[in-house]
């Protein structure tokens, strides 16, 4: 149910292509706080509020270049995957987490009083990467699953509720 401090996004679909590389996307998560026991005087636990940091899309080639081991590939097709640049990045908890965009809808009025922007659920946290005992690096992306790659599970799952997608 909707309130003053929860709000309905829709699913992103199929048609509404990807969003471009270097596009602004922001991550929205309860997960750790830090690495505790990699940083010391760093909480580690989850957040009791809802947390948000902004991450640039990255190309997939970008992507596990930066992730650097060769064993995880990045598949256009199902994954989006984006960068903090070093300010952050996801942590245990965060998974499930909505990757949201911006996007413009001009719809009927907008040529005349301009576009309305709305907020869209793109992805779903999917995985981070550790590296050598610190399970949230800061240098490395994260890798979401797209939205429209299973947009078409999640709307039966939905209609068997008797609900369906925005």
């Amino acid at each position: 149910m909707a309130s003053n401090n929860l709000r309905f996004v829709k699913l992103w679909a199929g048609g509404l292509g990807r969003p471009a590389v270097g596009s602004a996307a922001t991550l929205r998560g309860f997960g750790l706080l830090g690495e505790g026991d990699a940083v010391p005087g760093v909480d580690n636990s989850l957040s009791e509020t809802l947390l948000e940091l902004k991450h640039t899309v990255l190309s997939d080639t970008k992507c596990e270049a930066l992730i650097g081991d060769g064993i995880i590939a990045v598949d256009n097709a199902l994954h989006v995957c984006a960068s903090a640049a070093g300010l952050g990045t996801s942590c245990g908890g965060d998974s499930g987490g909505a990757l949201v965009v911006e996007v413009s809808n001009f719809g009927f009025l907008g040529r005349w009083f301009g576009a309305q922007t709305e907020v869209v659920s793109y992805g779903v946290l999917s995985f981070g990467v550790s590296v050598g005992g610190d399970n949230c690096p800061l240098d490395k992306p994260t890798v979401w699953t797209r939205a429209s790659a299973v947009r078409p599970f999640v709307a039966d799952v939905v209609a068997a509720d008797g609900l369906r997608l925005l």
